[in-house]
């Protein structure tokens, strides 16, 4: 009779840890949802950031740009971030300069909007053919690899 109720027992505990396993799943798989929402709605804003630092604060002649997925941030540990992430995301900008200062211009603005931590990989600048010549064009070209750098406590959200 004792061995039934062992027997008995361990299954309802059994059926308990499987219906918790369940659970702990299902709360898991909605946190990994919040999280990607969180992701495409943080690369929105700084997407409209970018939009908004080109086209109104610098007067630029628009940007084209690509940010890669956020990835583990290599040179994390020379920084001894103890309880905080850090995540690199490449982003590859190009756009039209009217001359060099528009460059140092958009670079002084991005850092000041807000929209994270930005260095400067490299930078390619190639003088345009203006064609006609018309007052208010673009006369270089330039196409930059940036790093974004953004923050986030271990297995809590991200901040820039």
């Amino acid at each position: 009779m004792a061995v039934l109720a062992q027997v008995h027992l361990a299954r309802q505990q059994l059926a308990n840890a499987q219906h918790q396993f369940e659970r702990a799943d299902a709360i898991w798989q909605i946190d990994h949802r919040i999280s990607e929402h969180m992701d495409n709605r943080e690369a929105i804003q700084v997407q409209s950031k970018l939009d908004r630092v080109a086209n109104q604060t610098t007067d630029l002649f628009g940007v084209d740009y690509q940010i890669s997925e956020q990835r583990a941030y290599a040179y994390a540990a020379e920084f001894s971030p103890g309880e905080i992430q850090l995540h690199q995301s490449v982003m590859k900008l190009r756009f039209g300069l009217l001359h060099e200062d528009d460059l140092m211009r958009f670079f002084n603005a991005l850092g000041q909007s807000g929209a994270g931590i930005f260095y400067v990989d490299q930078c390619v600048v190639k003088r345009i053919d203006p064609g006609a010549a018309l007052r208010y064009q673009p006369n270089l070209n330039a196409e930059c690899e940036l790093s974004w750098i953004t923050a986030r406590p271990v297995g809590g959200e991200r901040r820039s």
